[in-house]
Order: C-alpha cells, then structure tokens, then sequence
C-alpha cells in the first residue's frame, strides 16, 4: 500500500493522505454495493448481525474470547478492541482515525459507526 511506502521513505504527510485516499474510495467501493472480502469486514458483518439479533451479551463474550487468541495479528486486536467499545456505548468517529487499524477495517469501523447513528 502506498502509505506504507511512504511512511517508510519517511514521508509522513503524503503516507497519511495515501491511507487517507485509501480509506475513502474502500468506503465508497463498500457504499456502492461491493463486497467486504477482508476477514475485518466479515467480523464487523458479524458484529453488526448480531447487534441486530440483540446478542449483545454472546457477542462480549466472542470478543473478549478473540480478543486474548494468541495467534491473533495486532491489526485484528486493535480491531476487536474497537468494537469493544462500541458495544461499550462508544460512537466516536475517531477511533476509526487509528493508524493501527488496517485501512479497510477503519473504512468498515466508519460504516459501521454511520449506519449505528
């Protein structure tokens, strides 16, 4: 990914408007019907289900359960840890600002936060 690139030749502020852009047409991408193909956006898919099916309490548990698998990659905790909060009562829109979040699981997290008001 561009960012990356950038960030590793030390340019700071073109990595940022890379992952910027990057975030912004995945989301368009995803507001236009495509698909979420990413295991991020399928554990958001699930979140946002069960939500729905009022599973709030099952869902705490799967999260606090993935949450401490120790296979888990940083980018998928991090994402967890979102969702955490969020089923916490959390609605903030910056935490989707989070570098540490794979670009499109902050895209999903900014969906996800938009369609829950």
């Amino acid at each position: 990914m561009l960012s990356y690139l950038e960030a590793n030749e030390g340019n700071r502020d073109a990595a940022i408007d890379a992952r910027r852009q990057a975030v912004q047409r995945y989301r368009d991408y995803r507001r236009a019907g495509g698909e979420n193909y990413n295991t991020g956006g399928r554990i958001c898919l699930q979140f946002r289900q069960a939500l729905e099916d009022n599973r709030e309490v099952v869902l705490s548990g799967e999260l606090e359960e993935a949450s401490k698998h120790p296979q888990l990659p940083a980018e998928a905790k991090l994402l967890i840890s979102k969702l955490q909060a969020i089923l916490a009562g959390s609605r903030d829109p910056g935490m989707a600002q989070d570098e540490g979040l794979h670009y499109m699981d902050a895209a999903e997290l900014m969906l996800l936060l938009e369609e829950m008001g």
